[in-house]
């Protein structure tokens, strides 16, 4: 049996993920990740497509035109309120409950990218060439995640045309298209090309049947992606990409403001983050609520740090060594590391933390499954009454154990280096593994 990179695994598992809840919203977008997320896992694990047996899911076809008329159709649920998640907030960071605060700061953030998404979708043609949209189909997708962000879509239909437009915001999507840009690589494939619209530098592609993409980058981290199917040539593309007011989108998720301070408090961005949502600035608010959640993230790794033991089979920690890294953009979260070493030898121990990513509920679902933990060729072991994986890796200096115990969304790492694994498993039970899941959940 095949034993798979385990990382490789997780980012194709991630993937899809991601695409799962938003294949709806986002169009051919989901179905390309999908589809190259299932090539990965395919090539992982050493089978073709016939291998792999059919996934059966709840989802429908991407195309809005596929309703159900027998179900009765609910209303769409209520906004959050802002300034109410905001006093939950500042109330918890009375109590000391820091997670707790960090929780309703980031509902705050979701629900002002909705209200951000709104605005762009109102900013949106009703009509684009003779085709035309329904408010009940457009979609946004807030997913806090660096590479995907907020995701904006519409469309468009006619009788034999489809239009898809979609805004992403701190979206890796910006990148791939300012990366497609590059001439030589435009020049060196005849299915792309540059070109300009509306002063934006962006790139046309054609699938070579009936589908032209053009993405266009703008302001810092955002693009517009508008695929056509069904046009005839691209002069057709270039007067739908006409209707939509590209100026428009930038000064919508662009903050033109400049700080005066830097070192303002928890408290301090939270309410500078409630007088710019009152005032309807929406792009300010998530940029005040962003930096407070930095700085709770760098309170919750210090008070997590403290929690861990001076000391460890003997090695004592390297304090000054200690790192933390606050990520408000969700994907990798907080992040804690402690190292352990006696510099007369080779023995040292790293204790690391991710919390707040959502790929670590996946990493528990992985781990909670014998058949992928069987063929992973790892094992399973419990470390203060929770549910890790233990893999042995020999290397040119000795061997190496690795602990993986994750819960809900945050994941403790040990790594040991020229230790047993009898005092490895002792030593990894002296972390207060239960405590620090606690604290953060």
């Amino acid at each position: 049996m095949k034993s798979f990179n385990l990382t490789a695994f997780l980012v194709i598992i991630l993937i899809f993920t991601v695409v799962q809840p938003s294949q709806a919203q986002l169009g051919g977008l989901g179905k390309k990740l999908k589809k190259a997320a299932e090539k990965a896992l395919q090539d992982e694990l050493g089978v073709g497509s016939s291998d792999v047996p059919d996934t059966p899911t709840m989802e429908n076809d991407d195309s809005p035109s596929n309703t159900n008329t027998s179900n009765v159709k609910g209303k769409k649920l209520s906004p959050p309120n802002i300034n109410e998640l905001l006093d939950n907030a500042k109330a918890a960071l009375g109590r000391e409950q820091y997670s707790n605060a960090r929780y309703e700061v980031k509902e705050a953030v979701k629900g002002v990218e909705l209200e951000i998404g709104y605005q762009v979708l109102d900013a949106m043609p009703k009509n684009v060439n003779g085709l035309s949209s329904n408010d009940e189909n457009d979609g946004i997708v807030s997913t806090g995640m660096g590479f995907v962000g907020l995701m904006i879509t519409r469309y468009y239909e006619g009788s034999k045309q489809q239009i898809t437009s979609t805004v992403g915001n701190n979206s890796a999507m910006g990148a791939s298209y300012s990366y497609l840009m590059n001439t030589g690589y435009a020049s060196s494939n005849d299915n792309y090309k540059s070109m300009t619209i509306q002063g934006y530098r962006g790139t046309l592609s054609f699938d070579g049947n009936n589908t032209y993409t053009l993405g266009i980058p703008f302001g810092q981290s955002s693009v517009f992606v508008l695929e056509c199917d069904g046009f005839a040539d691209e002069d057709e593309v270039k007067t739908a990409v006409e209707n939509f007011d590209i100026a428009k989108f930038e000064d919508l998720l662009t903050d033109d403001e400049t700080d005066d301070s830097t070192d303002k408090d928890i408290n301090a961005y939270l309410a500078d983050a409630g007088t710019k949502y009152n005032a309807k600035d929406f792009e300010g608010t998530r940029f005040e609520l962003q930096r407070s959640l930095t700085e709770l993230d760098i309170v919750i790794s210090k008070k997590i740090l403290e929690m861990l033991p001076t000391s460890l089979a003997g090695l004592d920690a390297d304090a000054e060594a200690d790192e933390y890294l606050a990520n408000s953009a969700g994907f990798a979260g907080v992040y804690i590391s402690r190292t352990y070493e006696e510099q007369a030898s080779n023995k040292n121990i790293n204790i690391n933390m991710v919390d707040d990513s959502p790929m670590m509920a996946i990493v528990s679902q992985f781990i909670n499954t014998p058949m992928m933990v069987g063929m992973s060729g790892k094992k399973s072991v419990k470390i203060d009454g929770y549910k890790g994986m233990l893999e042995e890796t020999n290397n040119g200096d000795g061997t190496e154990y690795t602990i993986n115990i994750p819960s809900n969304q945050s994941m403790i790492t040990m790594t040991f280096n020229g230790i047993d694994e009898a005092t490895v498993l002792k030593s990894a039970n002296q972390i207060p593994v239960g405590d620090i899941f606690s604290f953060v959940k």
